[in-house]
């Protein structure tokens, strides 16, 4: 099985929170691979809900997604997109 890691930095302004993470998950559930999801030491399996809350990203942390299987690539390069584009949020206000 193919294994895929990658980062991408959190650009949306509160991090990564119930809606992100939502977003999150529907992502992933629409492949096979393994996901584990990791932020500063912690790590997460990227199916779960609470595991994910438990990683209490900030703006600005980057998340490291790491797949196993036949479509690893292209849930990273999934779930790297849906970070970039800040999970639809508009981007922060400025100060």
């Amino acid at each position: 099985m193919p294994r895929v890691v990658r980062s991408a930095v959190l650009l949306n302004e509160h991090g990564l929170h119930a809606r992100p993470i939502s977003r999150l998950l529907e992502v992933a559930r629409r492949y096979g691979a393994k996901l584990v999801v990791r932020n500063d030491g912690a790590q997460a399996d990227g199916r779960k809900m609470l595991q994910m809350l438990t990683l209490a990203a900030p703006c600005g942390a980057a998340l490291e997604f790491e797949a196993d299987g036949d479509d690893a690539q292209a849930l990273v390069d999934a779930l790297v997109a849906l970070v970039e584009s800040r999970f639809g949020e508009p981007p922060p206000a400025p100060p």
